[in-house]
């Protein structure tokens, strides 16, 4: 079956393939092999045939990935449910499709390496399979992808790049979505995605030149240009990823949710509500963006949590402790009550005392004890009223009061699953079956558990989970994902993509910062820039002066020894100073070349400041730093 048939052959529901249109691209035949003759006499032909098994590689990749999550990743979460750890260990040892524990105990020698020679390793592995990044501008449909994006409307742009153009004429389709974009002059800085037509004075969205631009994958690298602006190289890239982290994590568009006060991002159980018919895209995009920025080694600043970085990134197998990244509060006052109170001493003893004499006295009052404990434990576990149902909207903003089945458990009926699998994945309120109705007993309460973690982390957010493994997928192979389950987790994939967590670590970026002079080192404006940093500029503006140096607004992992510069290999923090006809000038400000990591102060002079002062040199360095940027024009420039 080369081209992929019908859906349902492929493991795929058929609205949520509708919903990704991209998906359709793999259900098509593979472009024909071209001739040497052809290429030789047609470049440009060539270079869409390339174009064109570049896409449809893409998005066969995007449909394993997705089929991962739906099919594969669903049955591991019901055999996980239904018989426990124990039992999904014994499978391993009798059945290799069972590959989790394997590939973990196979490689727990490179679990245990440290984070940085970890993501080492990832870069290695993205650059073999994509090819390095390219050091110039990225040619479209050759080499890498060119991005237009408007800043005002960045996650707009993302979807329309990663849409499948419309137009009727397949070749013509193709030869849009290789030029899109690909203008290095001022004349289309205002194109937009929707042009008239002609003939009728009507809008054609069919006849844009931007869809499409990011289907292929970005052998090369990314790069992103602002429309209006003049700018181009890295710093635009890495100013893109802040902004389309900053609008998706914006509450207005629902796609994401926190439980745990804002530290961490989840998909938001209603995201279909709000967005019906476009929340699934979102998701798709942004697990491409996550995939560029690791092969970047850049940041993109979305803290998800681990357990969705486990199911949409790795495939990883379930556990009860995914809950605690998910909903920490959540997981200590129910999942750790139950589990505690249903494991505690005396109730077990009761459970395993094995005897073949009669018992003697004291063991009878004992026996009575335990009798009476685990009659405490039944009777507790009634009176909480637990039920195979969890709330429709744990936010209680949609749907407030109301429930639906979980996700899966073992005494859910074949007509209700078979009912389950037809769902429309685009429709988030439809009313469940109505699940299993067997009361929680200290017997099934391990059980109820599984399948109440596998609910909340996964069951809920199915589909969001699985595009957003489609579009991680169309640039991350199988193989390769396989291999970093094999080293990654979900937490350290999460810091990976988003940077190091907590506020930035000024002694870090000290120790690691480079001078273009040596004097500079222990120049007067270098110790008062490092006492403004230190003492002076408070956490949020400190990240301000990380994103106005460098573009990154958090650090990527393992601290500023680890930044990237224009050709994505190492370049340091470097401060230096303004050019010689401005760094003396009263008011000078300081400015960037963030493409190559590299911060330019002005000149303050000694004897201004009570003949060498640092306190009130920090105080007038932190009061340029702000002006820089806060009240300065927003965006990039060639200089």
């Amino acid at each position: 079956d080369s081209g992929g048939g019908d859906t349902k052959k492929r493991g795929l529901d058929a609205s949520f393939v509708k919903a990704l249109p991209f998906l359709e691209r793999a259900a098509e035949p593979p472009p024909p092999p071209l001739r040497a003759a052809e290429a030789h006499l047609n470049p440009f032909f060539a270079m869409q045939r390339s174009h064109a098994e570049a896409v449809f590689a893409s998005a066969r990749n995007a449909e394993a990935a997705a089929r991962a999550v739906l099919v594969d990743g669903e049955a591991h979460l019901r055999f996980w449910i239904a018989e426990g750890d124990d039992a999904l260990e014994s499978a391993v040892a009798r059945d290799g499709s069972y590959s989790y524990a394997r590939d973990h105990l196979a490689q727990t020698h490179l679990r245990a390496l440290p984070l940085p020679v970890k993501r080492k390793w990832l870069l290695e592995m993205l650059r073999w399979e994509l090819g390095p990044v390219s050091a110039g501008v990225p040619v479209p449909g050759v080499q890498g992808v060119s991005l237009a994006v408007d800043r005002a409307a960045v996650l707009r742009d993302l979807c329309k790049h990663c849409e499948v153009p419309l137009d009727e004429n397949r070749g013509a389709s193709l030869r849009s979505s290789v030029k899109a974009d690909s203008a290095d002059s001022d004349s289309d800085a205002e194109e937009s995605f929707e042009v008239s037509n002609e003939t009728d004075g009507t809008t054609n969205e069919t006849k844009s030149f931007a869809r499409g631009a990011f289907l292929s994958p970005p052998r090369g690298g990314v790069s992103v240009r602002f429309r209006g602006e003049r700018g181009e190289g890295a710093a635009l890239r890495r100013e893109w990823f802040a902004l389309v982290a900053e609008k998706s994590a914006d509450f207005a568009h629902g796609l994401f949710v926190s439980h745990d006060g804002g530290v961490t991002l989840h998909p938001h159980a209603c995201s279909g509500v709000v967005n019906a018919k476009t929340h699934l895209k979102y998701f798709a995009a942004l697990g491409r963006v996550a995939a560029v920025a690791l092969y970047h080694g850049e940041t993109l600043p979305l803290r998800l949590t681990d357990a969705f970085f486990d199911r949409a990134a790795l495939g990883a197998r379930a556990r009860l402790e995914d809950l605690r990244s998910v909903d920490p509060t959540l997981f200590e006052s129910k999942v750790e009550y139950l589990r505690e109170l249903c494991t505690e001493p005396s109730t077990k003893t009761a459970k395993t005392r094995k005897t073949s004499q009669a018992p003697r006295t004291e063991d009878r009052y004992e026996e009575t004890d335990d009798d009476d404990d685990e009659t405490r434990v039944t009777s507790t576990l009634r009176a909480l009223d637990l039920e195979w149902r969890d709330a429709a909207d744990p936010t209680g903003v949609f749907f407030p009061g109301e429930t639906r089945a979980f996700f899966y458990a073992p005494e859910t009926s074949s007509s209700s699953s078979s009912a389950s699998q037809t769902t429309d994945p685009t429709d988030d309120r439809f009313t469940s079956d109505e699940g299993p109705s067997a009361p929680v007993t200290p017997a099934n309460v391990a059980c109820y558990l599984r399948a109440f973690v596998a609910h909340r982390t996964y069951g809920s957010v199915k589909w969001q989970t699985a595009a957003f493994a489609a579009g991680f997928g169309a640039i991350v192979p199988a193989p390769l994902r396989n291999r970093a389950r094999s080293v990654l987790s979900g937490a350290e994939v999460s810091v990976l993509v988003a940077g190091e967590r907590g506020e930035v670590d000024v002694l870090d970026w000290k120790r690691n910062t480079g001078y273009a002079e040596a004097s500079l080192a222990v120049s007067f404006s270098t110790a008062c820039f490092w006492h403004a940093m230190e003492h002076v500029l408070i956490p949020a503006e400190r990240v301000e002066i990380l994103r106005f140096a460098t573009g990154l607004s958090t650090p990527p992992a393992g601290g500023f020894a680890n930044l990237v510069g224009y050709a994505g290999d190492a370049a340091p923090f470097t401060v230096a100073e303004l050019a010689s006809d401005k760094r003396d000038a009263p008011n000078a400000l300081p400015m960037a070349h963030a493409c190559f990591n590299t911060i330019r102060l002005p000149r303050l002079r000694e004897e201004d400041f009570g003949n060498g002062d640092v306190q009130a040199g920090g105080l007038e360095m932190a009061r340029r730093l702000r002006v820089a940027t806060t009240h300065g024009f927003c965006g990039f420039d060639n200089f």
